[in-house]
C-alpha cells in the first residue's frame, strides 16, 4: 500500500512540474519527454504493485485514499491533454503567421 502511494504521490508531483512550466510557457520538448518518461516509470510500478494487492484488505480509509490519489492523477492528466492542445494550436497559429509574412515580404521585395 505505501509502495503505490508513493509511486501515485511521484506521478501527482511530476504532472505538476508540468502543469507549472507548460503555464509558464518554458517547458522545452525534451524536459516534456523526460517528465513523460518519469511518469512512465512509476506507472509500470503501479502496474507492478496492482495485481499483487489483496484489495478487500484495504481499509475504507486506505481506499478513500487511493482513490482520491487517482482522482488527482487523473484530473491533471486531463489538464495536461487540454494545456498541450492549446500549446500546440498556438504555435501552429504562429507559425501559420510567420509563413503569411514570409510570403507577403518575399512579395513586396519581389515588387522592388
Amino acid at each position: 500500500m505505501e509502495t503505490l502511494v508513493y509511486h501515485l504521490r511521484e506521478m501527482i508531483k511530476i504532472n505538476t512540474q508540468m502543469l507549472v512550466k507548460l503555464h509558464k510557457d518554458n517547458i522545452s520538448v525534451e524536459d516534456l519527454g523526460t517528465a513523460f518518461d518519469n511518469r512512465e516509470t512509476h506507472v509500470q510500478k503501479i502496474n507492478e504493485i496492482v495485481p499483487t494487492m489483496d484489495r478487500e484488505a484495504l481499509s475504507d480509509k486506505d481506499s478513500a485514499l487511493l482513490k482520491r490519489l487517482f482522482d488527482k492523477f487523473i484530473q491533471q492528466s486531463k489538464e495536461i491533454q487540454k494545456t498541450l492542445n492549446e500549446v500546440t494550436e498556438k504555435s501552429q497559429d504562429q507559425l501559420t503567421d510567420a509563413v503569411q509574412r514570409r510570403k507577403a515580404e518575399e512579395g513586396y521585395r519581389v515588387l522592388k
